[in-house]
């Protein structure tokens, strides 16, 4: 069999072996695309076609839709290092609008006191 030619981007390929990839289960013709490393690794050993027949006959033939392959560990930790950048931002916004009400106060304060002594 023919070393499959490495993709330079993520690439459709059609399902030819049930399979699980990172624990995501993918049947036999479904229209998958895979990163470039997976492709080849996959293509080589049998597993999926990435040839734009075998992707066309999925899509046009089969009316399948593209299925876009991410690891689920790598998506929930880009989720939990999303959300703890947003709780970051959260608690910068929240201290610069404590820092603005005690810049408001303190010039209020000081605003009154000088209003005092030139009464």
């Amino acid at each position: 069999m023919a070393k499959t030619q490495k993709p330079t981007q993520p690439t459709a390929c059609r399902v030819l072996v049930a399979m699980t990839v990172q624990g995501v289960q993918y049947a036999v013709d479904d229209l998958v695309q895979f990163d470039p490393d997976q492709t080849v690794s996959y293509a080589d050993g049998g597993y999926v076609d990435p040839h734009p027949d075998a992707v066309a006959y999925c899509r046009d033939t089969l009316g399948k839709t593209l299925i876009v392959h991410v690891d689920p560990q790598a998506a929930q930790a880009d989720a939990a290092e999303a959300a703890a950048a947003a709780a970051a931002a959260e608690a910068e916004a929240q201290a610069a609008q404590k820092a603005a009400e005690d810049a408001a106060q303190k010039a209020a304060a000081e605003a009154a006191a000088a209003a005092k002594q030139g009464q």
